[in-house]
């Protein structure tokens, strides 16, 4: 039993080969380019992250969370909870760009049972202890400038 090529010659494995060489050029070069828009990605990301750390104390969303967290915690409502806007003149990112040599610290104030308890105590009048007595719990935040 003989074959018959017909002179022909079957280069289908040559072509495959070729095929796959060149797919898988393709391949790489798609993956250096995700690698580079990757790296891009992530640095933007990581700037942006940075940039929230920075900002959040202070911040709009930080004051609604103190307010939810000490009304919670104190049992004063939300119309007795006061907090200061944040000084931004220490931030890194204020100018000039760069470390300011101070930083700004948050202090609480609380008036709540305890606070009104020790007023009755040194009330001297019954004035004075039925007007502590009604005095509503409440919360200030403020922030303290402190040098590095």
């Amino acid at each position: 039993m003989t074959e018959d090529y017909d002179g022909e010659y079957n280069d289908s494995g040559d072509r495959t080969v070729s095929e796959l060489e060149e797919v898988h050029s393709t391949l790489e070069e798609i993956l250096s380019t995700l690698k580079s828009r990757l790296d891009f990605t992530s640095l933007f990301w990581l700037l942006v992250f940075i940039y929230f750390l920075e900002a959040w104390p202070g911040s709009a969303l930080d004051r609604w969370t103190d307010k939810e967290w000490y009304s919670l915690s104190t049992e004063a409502s939300d119309a007795n909870i006061t907090i200061e806007k944040r000084p931004t003149d220490c931030d890194f990112l204020h100018a000039p760009l760069g470390n300011k040599g101070c930083d700004y610290k948050k202090r609480s104030d609380v008036f709540g049972d305890e606070q009104r308890r020790a007023l009755i105590q040194r009330a001297t009048t019954p004035e004075d202890r039925q007007a502590y007595e009604q005095r509503p719990s409440s919360v200030t935040v403020s922030w303290a400038k402190t040098e590095d």
